[in-house]
């Protein structure tokens, strides 16, 4: 008797453990629990395995634009632009587009143009060429252009296009000043030579370049103070706002930017 006992213990145990391994299996690969563990690979860097999860999604939900997009930010963060982009357009070109997000898969598209502008040299090398900064200034031109689609959208997904617009034009402004000065260089070679119709042209193109970055900026700030207006607790845009202010010595835009700011209960640094 006492046998029979310890046998059915033991049967109702093992009975038990597989029921928990089919339960978590079962659990742990479930849509939520899925998602759940692709952003948790995102955070931890693991894009790889980010992009394995969200496979593994879209194979069991594959009307389900999360899944699409997730494993286009997956690329994006990998560098795999390209791959980001034709994740994001099965969303954008589906039947209703899935019931997406728009704002949410459309700025991540217009950063599969941006990212790789500023993850480059160009930003940073001292001499850049002036091929690799025209390119540069066309790749941010169009993470813009990506954007008009939502210039009407309203409530917070507004929020997120202002910042990424900003974020956007601050670059191009940059990008503008950089080689404004790579041809203010130039024009000083061709008048010790004597070519007087190429310093001139020189001169004139980065004197409008110079223009255009002032008028970027400009436009920034304005699209800033909007944001900072609506939500001060922002930290990124909110301090690419000061800066701002402070470089353009724009004293009245730098006064909204600090009330805004410090009406709130804990302002950023």
């Amino acid at each position: 008797m006492r046998r029979r006992i310890i046998l059915i213990v033991v049967i109702l145990g093992v009975v038990g453990i597989l029921a928990s391994g089919i339960w978590w299996y079962v659990h742990s690969n479930s849509g939520q629990r899925l998602l759940s563990r692709v952003d948790l690979a995102l955070h931890a860097q693991q894009y790889d395995k980010a992009g394995n999860l969200a496979e593994s999604y879209i194979a069991k939900y594959p009307g389900d634009w999360q899944g699409y997009y997730l494993r286009a930010i997956a690329y994006n963060r990998m560098g795999k632009y390209p791959e980001a982009r034709q994740q994001l357009d099965r969303i954008l070109s589906s039947p209703g587009q899935m019931n997406c997000d728009e704002v949410a898969v459309r700025v991540q598209r217009s950063e599969t143009y941006a990212q790789p502008v500023r993850h480059s040299t160009v930003m940073k090398e001292v001499s850049p060429q002036e091929s690799s900064l025209q390119s540069a200034f066309a790749g941010m031109n169009q993470a813009v252009t990506e954007l008009e689609p939502l210039q009407n959208v309203q409530g917070k997904g507004r929020l997120d296009v202002l910042e990424s617009v900003a974020m956007n034009l601050i670059d191009m402004a940059t990008i503008s000043r950089r080689w404004a000065r790579l041809q203010q260089d130039a024009s000083q070679t061709a008048r010790k030579v004597a070519d007087q119709a190429k310093y001139e042209a020189l001169r004139s193109s980065s004197k409008e370049k110079l223009s255009q970055a002032e008028q970027y900026d400009q436009r920034a700030t304005q699209i800033l103070l909007e944001l900072v207006a609506n939500d001060a607790s922002r930290d990124e845009p909110a301090k690419a706002l000061v800066e701002l202010c402070l470089r353009r010595k724009d004293r009245e835009s730098l006064e909204q930017a600090r009330k805004a700011i410090t009406a709130l209960s804990d302002p950023p640094p």
